[in-house]
């Protein structure tokens, strides 16, 4: 099969998913460059290395399908998706059902899908050629003889030079196609990073990556390291508000850079919640100079179970105000719980400032909760959990004659929006709160999880089991913080907790 006849066969498909989903499947010219390369190229190893959401996974869905459905890779053949995990390995094979659209029940004339304790195959009937999805466990590829296999995101595998090497001697056997997909790692004895700028010579590489960091953060650099950015309109929106906020942040740079440059660059910078200088930014020395409690009261909870944390924070979006405290039962003393999570003290001057409260009992009380808010900030407008014992939270709201809250569902999507808001909001100088070791301390421990490969989740926050890191004042700002949109036109919150008036609006200070 020619790569012309393979496009036209690709064209009678379906988009998967993503801008377009449901359509005519369409191939984009970078994409038509990677599967001539497979079809007709002689080397036997093909490197594709692109930022994200460039649609590196529906390429790899087409591999696919042209295996199951064409004898462009011969017949009675094997092939295998290969991924950081198994479930993100099958999200490849659900892109391929979609658009051979196998029906739900996983049969078709041409084609039948098969589940069962992980194991995840797709047949096609005509050719008996058959594809299935494995982790990156390297022994997965032992005894198995393929004509295709893809790695996905190489560069977060646990063994990667192994698991490589491992489908590299199966694929010998056949003479087949090696097809590698992934992001540029920072890492330099990353086996991908070694072949991507040293490939062997049987070894096709097709690298959009920028290489100047002064020339980085600018559109020019955007559109040419982004192949697919004529094609996705939406994309291209969410890389010029994600630029917009790399200038404005610098704690967004180390991020942009790797996922939307694809530059070998490490992101652990990008983990932090904010950076400290931005965060030093909004505090003030005292209460006294925090800007008043003025307008809605917006209260974010994060509930915990059993021995752990729980957290209140109140903000007055209208002035920035920000403040929180801790909470725990009384399962543990406050010195026996300081000693465990090898907190230094500070557990202990917490609870002597009033920043860390402790309840009687075992379970936590969430009545006590809201009563201690209620006591301390005065009566909330909103109140915003996450879905963790939420029927407690609306109950407790219920008895104390708030309005019921809002939880929010806290799915991958929403977690990313809530930490950018929070984020925005902290950057622009809208949020005010009074310097204390808490807040240092919880958001010090506070870190964010990105995820590996396409499949990516921006999860909130996570804790260090071993030290057991108080990060929850953090979970519960982001909650009020990053929910709320301003709700009072015309006022800036200046660096510091300031308001300063705007068209005709007076300082409440």
């Amino acid at each position: 099969m020619t790569t012309k006849d393979a496009i036209r066969w690709l064209g009678q498909l379906q988009t998967p998913n993503g801008e377009g989903a449901g359509k005519a499947l369409q191939v984009f010219p970078w994409e038509r460059r990677v599967i001539r390369q497979l079809l007709e190229g002689e080397e036997s190893t093909v490197l594709v290395s692109l930022p994200r959401e460039n649609g590196k996974s529906t390429m790899c869905a087409m591999a696919v399908s042209l295996m199951l459905g064409t004898d462009a890779f011969g017949a009675n053949i094997r092939g295998a998706v290969v991924a950081p995990r198994k479930t993100t390995a099958g999200i490849t094979l659900d892109q391929v059902s979609a658009m051979l659209q196998i029906p739900g029940r996983g049969r078709s004339p041409d084609y039948s899908r098969a589940r069962f304790n992980e194991k995840y195959t797709i047949r096609g009937r005509a050719l008996d050629n058959e594809v299935l999805s494995v982790s990156d466990d390297h022994a997965a590829g032992m005894g198995f003889i393929p004509a295709l296999v893809i790695l996905d995101e190489i560069g977060f595998y646990s063994r990667p030079r192994e698991t490589l090497e491992t489908w590299q001697r199966s694929l010998g056997k056949l003479g087949g196609k090696l097809l590698c997909v992934g992001t540029r790692p920072a890492d330099v004895s990353s086996p991908f990073h070694q072949l991507l700028e040293d490939p062997p010579g049987d070894t096709k590489v097709f690298l959009w990556s920028h290489a100047d960091r002064e020339t980085a953060l600018t559109m020019k650099a955007a559109a040419s390291c982004n192949p697919s950015w004529r094609y996705f309109p939406k994309v291209r929106s969410t890389i010029k508000a994600e630029l917009a906020r790399a200038r404005k942040d610098e704690a967004e740079i180390p991020g942009f850079l790797a996922y939307r440059l694809n530059m070998p660059v490490d992101v652990s910078a990008a983990a932090v919640v904010v950076t400290p200088a931005a965060w030093k930014r909004s505090e003030v020395e005292a209460e006294d100079d925090l800007p008043a409690p003025f307008g809605e009261l917006v209260i974010g909870v994060d509930l915990s179970g059993g021995d752990s944390f729980s957290a209140v924070v109140a903000y007055w979006p209208a002035t920035g105000r920000l403040e929180g405290f801790l909470a725990c039962t009384a399962s543990r003393s406050i010195e026996d719980r300081d000693k465990r999570d090898r907190a230094a003290g500070w557990y202990i001057r917490a609870h002597e400032a009033g920043d860390l409260i402790q309840f009687d009992g075992h379970a936590t009380d969430v009545d006590k909760l809201l009563e201690e808010a209620m006591d301390r900030y005065g009566y909330p407008d909103q109140v915003i959990g996450d879905r963790y014992k939420s029927a407690d939270l609306i109950d407790a709201c219920v008895d104390a004659g708030i309005p019921e809250p809002e939880i929010v569902r806290m799915m991958p999507l929403e977690k990313a929006e809530l930490l950018q808001g929070f984020r925005d909001r902290v950057g622009d100088g809208k949020v005010a709160v009074v310097k204390s070791e808490i807040w240092r301390r919880s958001l010090a421990n506070a870190r964010i999880e990105n995820g590996t490969g396409a499949a990516a989740k921006l999860e909130m926050l996570t804790r260090n089991k071993a030290r057991r890191s108080r990060d929850d004042l953090v979970a519960a700002a982001i909650l009020a913080v990053g929910r709320r949109q301003d709700v009072e036109e015309g006022l800036v919150v200046e660096p510091g907790g300031f308001l300063e008036p705007m068209d005709g609006v007076m300082s409440t200070l």
